[in-house]
């Protein structure tokens, strides 16, 4: 099966929903994501693409993306996966309550 994003998205992805919804139906075997033709992809909607990715892998159905001709999609695309795969490593910082007192939005 092959998903391709120019036709069914447009050359501009911006919204998370409408990668969402392509990729509502039921998938098996292998779903080839075709990027041709793709000349941006918004934040959110790359971490929905990757995001699908992995919930249909763990289903048994082998997820390509494919055509990533445009470095501009394919930086974001690979941006996203790196974040995505420091999620876990992420530390937490705590301010000092004097530090906030003295703190000015001037």
């Amino acid at each position: 099966m092959d998903l391709k994003l120019n036709k069914l998205l447009g050359s501009t992805i911006h919204f998370r929903d409408s990668v969402e919804k392509i990729f509502l139906c039921e998938y098996k075997g292998n779903v080839n994501v075709d990027f041709s033709g793709v000349s941006f992809i918004g934040r959110s909607p790359a971490d929905q693409v990757l995001h699908e990715q992995k919930r249909l892998e763990k289903q048994g159905v082998e997820v390509n993306l494919i055509n990533l001709f445009n470095s501009d999609v394919k930086s974001m695309l690979e941006l996203v996966r790196k974040t995505r795969n420091n999620q876990t490593t992420k530390s937490i910082y705590t301010v000092p309550e004097s530090e906030i007192s003295n703190f000015s939005f001037v």
